[in-house]
Order: C-alpha cells, then structure tokens, then sequence
C-alpha cells in the first residue's frame, strides 16, 4: 500500500465518538485496489470534517508519522490561527485541550471482587474440611497407618506434658 490517512478509531485523542470515518476506510481499499493493478499513480484525496472537535490519524506505512485534525466550531477562532502545521508536542496539543490527566479513578469491580473472595472462602472451607476429615480418619481408623512424623510429634508432646512442661512452651515448668 501506499500512503493515506488510517484513522485511529480506539486513540484516546479523539473526541467524537460517532466520527464516520467510512470515506478513509473507502481510500484503504481504493488505493490498495489501484497498487494490486500495478497502477502506482498518485491520488488525490479531500475530506470536509462537519463536526467539531479532535480526529487522530496516522500514516498506512508509518504508523510513527501521526496528524490530529482539530476542527472548531463555527463561531469558534482556532487557537493557533495561521500557524499551519505543527509539530506534536504536549505544547501544541495542550493548546487543544489534550492533557495528561494523573487522576484517572476506575471504579472497582464489584462483581469480580465478590467471585474472587468467595472463590478464595470456598478453598479455604475446602482445604480446612479435607484437614479435619483426614486427621480425623488416620486417628480415628487404626487400620490407617500414621506417618512417622505426626508419631514423633505425638510422642514429643506426651513426653513434655509428662514432665510437667507446658504444651505450649518448652522453657516452662508447671508447679505442684
């Protein structure tokens, strides 16, 4: 392809989101038609903007090369009047009312922080249910074999309680 205009419809630059931009889409497909013919003459192309307001477009084969198309109101001056083209600076664009904006607040996602909670009590019931019952069933269940950790732990508590330690703390003595 060559180079045309490609509107930028999801750019956060633009500010009227019921633009019609089918007359730049009509051109991609025009000019891709005439360079696939082997036809690589050039083309002119004009567009009235009807609206107000701010229109971003980059280049077919550079999407580096950018232009945004301030169109004013009627009655409205343009704030740079004769100056032509410019540069895309912050300068230049703050003087179009684009600015940086820091304080953008989201609002939270109420339905997706109420699936995640519940998701994250359902485990934790789960995993706490599945310690009780296999607690239950290797102390309750002679035939279920106790590992040799959970006997040596066993051992290690009954001998500290019977020496009169608390069960809580090693260093402790009970007193008679």
């Amino acid at each position: 392809g060559g180079h045309y205009p490609v509107y930028q419809k999801n750019s956060l630059l633009n500010s009227n989101p019921n633009f019609d931009y089918g007359a730049f889409a009509g051109l991609a497909e025009a000019i891709n038609a005439q360079m696939q013919s082997g036809n690589s003459n050039a083309q002119y192309f004009g567009f009235t903007f009807t609206v107000a307001g701010r229109y971003y477009f980059t280049d077919a084969k550079d999407q580096e090369k950018t232009l945004v198309v301030y169109v004013t109101k009627g009655s409205e001056k343009c704030p740079n009047e004769g100056a032509g083209l410019q540069p895309r600076t912050s300068g230049t664009l703050s003087v179009f009312g684009v600015v940086l904006n820091n304080s953008i607040a989201l609002e939270p996602d109420y339905i997706m922080l109420a699936i995640i909670l519940c998701s994250f009590t359902v485990t934790l019931l789960m995993m706490l249910g599945l310690m009780k019952w296999v607690t239950e069933s290797m102390w309750l269940n002679p035939k279920v074999p106790v590992p040799k950790f959970l006997s040596l732990i066993h051992i290690l508590r009954c001998r500290r309680y019977a020496l009169g330690r608390s069960l809580w703390s090693p260093y402790h003595y009970k007193k008679k």
